[in-house]
């Protein structure tokens, strides 16, 4: 969990991350996660956010990578009702390159 801040009109959560990379002559990798939390004061109204991503390269030059993110907003109406609505996106790339030089002879 990250910092928590309070201001006159929000509580703020800084984000927490987590990242890993790793790289070596077969190849290199990286992942990670960041997510945040942003309240009002009252507690009402409040946002999560959420955004995870990946990145490969194997040592055959062949390449992923992903990204994903969504942020969720939720407004409490009442003690027993709470209404949102959320917005997503995922990105994927995938990339080999396919080297066979042959000569053929006829």
């Amino acid at each position: 969990m990250g910092l928590v801040v309070r201001t006159l009109e929000e509580r703020i959560e800084i984000p927490s991350h987590h990242l890993i990379c790793d790289s070596s002559t077969r190849g290199t990798n990286a992942s990670g996660q960041i997510n945040s939390v942003v309240s009002s004061y009252d507690g009402k109204v409040t946002r999560y956010s959420e955004t995870q991503f990946s990145y490969t390269k194997s040592e055959n030059d062949a390449e992923t990578g992903s990204a994903s993110s969504q942020i969720i907003f939720e407004r409490e109406k009442s003690q027993d009702l709470t209404v949102g609505h959320f917005i997503g996106f995922q990105l994927v790339k995938i990339l080999q390159l396919v080297l066979n030089p042959r000569i053929l002879s006829l």
